[in-house]
């Protein structure tokens, strides 16, 4: 309630915010409390979203405004300190809270999705004071010590963290979103053991939303172009599909489509891309098959459908789950064709007999 006072009295007192002040150097903090002022605070700040930035030291604040306090600055001249000279958002002192927690409480966004995991990363890094090497956070502070302490030095690293700090909030509104997405064109089919999630959609996002919600061990994911991915959880999946396996499979079935034919599984398993497959890639290193990604918006669309490649990862787990009990390996088993590794020692075996 007390907070909510507060805002009424700021908005009747402050017909414009032209200018927001922090100090030199502004901490990781500092610049991502600028940022939720400019995005979220316009309507309790009149005109913040257009304002200059300005960064000052303690000298001239003691020789230019002796006297004044922040909450005078703003209301007389639509100066609005962040981070320093004691006001609503100065947080030195306070213990308990960054200048980006205390505006994103006195904004009330501080709960909104996509917001969670920088304020986070902002307690970690500058109130509990666990940093890492590449951290923004870090990375500013190096930044400092490379374009230096004047305006245009520190506006080159203001303007950079900035820019960091809108992808990754935007980032995570696509990550968000991607309930809706999937809600409209995903699918959860829980194939004994595996569960496997297949969706239709164009956000990178996508499969972190569904592993994060929905812990799927395999998602083939399938953009509006018609290029397709397949990513199994490796900690999941291990020791339940040969990767090798499901290349070939799904090389196999690619082939069919396209009228081309190879025997030699030795061939389709290979990582990398082959010859005659080339719009499959196999990324063996982190067990992925990919037919097109961000970096390779050319390849060729997959003729493969969502449910063909479902198939093809349930024959891949089959070995695992669905062993064969018969003595002789024969032409009528419908996994026969495919060549399963599982399948190769008795199907061999009983070759060298003859």
């Amino acid at each position: 309630m007390a907070n909510e006072m507060a805002k009424v009295i700021v908005a009747e007192n402050v017909n414009k915010v032209n200018l927001i002040v922090t100090h030199i150097r502004p901490h990781f903090d500092e610049v991502l409390a600028v940022h939720l002022l400019i995005c979220y605070g316009n309507n309790i700040f009149p005109g913040v979203d257009e304002a200059d930035i300005e960064t000052w030291t303690e000298g001239k604040m003691l020789k230019e405004y002796a006297g004044k306090t922040a909450a005078q600055l703003l209301a007389e001249q639509g100066i609005l300190c962040v981070g320093t000279c004691g006001g609503i958002f100065d947080e030195h002192g306070n213990g308990e809270l960054t200048c980006a927690h205390l505006v994103a409480q006195y904004l009330g966004v501080a709960d909104m999705p996509e917001l969670q995991k920088i304020l986070k990363f902002c307690k970690r890094v500058d109130h509990d004071g666990k940093s890492m090497p590449f951290d923004l956070h870090t990375v500013m502070k190096e930044m400092y010590e490379d374009f230096g302490d004047d305006d245009e030095g520190m506006q080159i690293v203001f303007d950079w963290a900035m820019k960091a700090i809108e992808s990754h909030i935007l980032g995570q509104k696509y990550f968000f979103n991607c309930a809706d997405e999937f809600a409209k064109t995903g699918e959860i089919i829980n194939g004994g053991p595996i569960k496997i999630a297949t969706v239709i959609s164009n956000s990178s996002k996508m499969h972190k939303w569904i592993r994060s919600v929905h812990s799927a061990d395999v998602i083939i994911k399938k953009d509006k172009v018609g290029r397709m991915i397949i990513l199994p959880t490796l900690k999941k999946t291990q020791g339940i599909i040969d990767m090798r396996d499901l290349a070939r499979v799904i090389r196999m079935m690619e082939m069919r489509k396209r009228h081309v034919s190879s025997r030699n599984w030795k061939l389709l398993e290979v990582a990398g891309t082959i010859d005659e497959c080339s719009c499959w890639y196999f990324y063996a290193n982190g067990d992925q098959l990919l037919n097109g990604t961000p970096t390779c918006p050319d390849v060729e669309p997959t003729k493969l459908s969502l449910k063909d490649a479902t198939e093809a990862v349930a024959i891949c787990c089959a070995a695992k789950f669905d062993p064969c009990k018969k003595e002789r390996c024969e032409k009528t088993c419908n996994k026969y064709q495919f060549g399963l590794i599982a399948c190769r020692q008795k199907r061999f075996s009983e070759i060298e007999k003859k």
